[in-house]
């Protein structure tokens, strides 16, 4: 769980730096405190190089927020994200 203080009300974008060396698709869930998800993202895979994805549309107002990300199925590494 991340807490995050948010200055605007806004749709933000979320890039995550991740590798997956396995064979199949990791999907992460980015989800607020009240467990709306506010995103779904597919991490392919990328052997052993790092990529960056882009998640579109995360709607969050003014205030403070705790983000979770969960991991729905597979297991990839994520290196870090950031919000835009």
């Amino acid at each position: 769980q991340y807490t995050l203080n948010i200055n605007q009300t806004k749709e933000y974008k979320l890039d995550i730096r991740y590798n997956n060396e396995s064979a199949e698709s990791s999907r992460v869930s980015i989800k607020d405190e009240s467990g709306e998800i506010l995103a779904q993202i597919d991490l392919t895979p990328t052997g052993k190089e790092w990529k960056t994805i882009i998640a579109q549309k995360i709607n969050l107002s003014k205030g403070e927020k705790k983000l979770r990300l969960y991991f729905d199925t597979g297991n990839a590494n994520i290196n870090f994200f950031e919000l835009k």
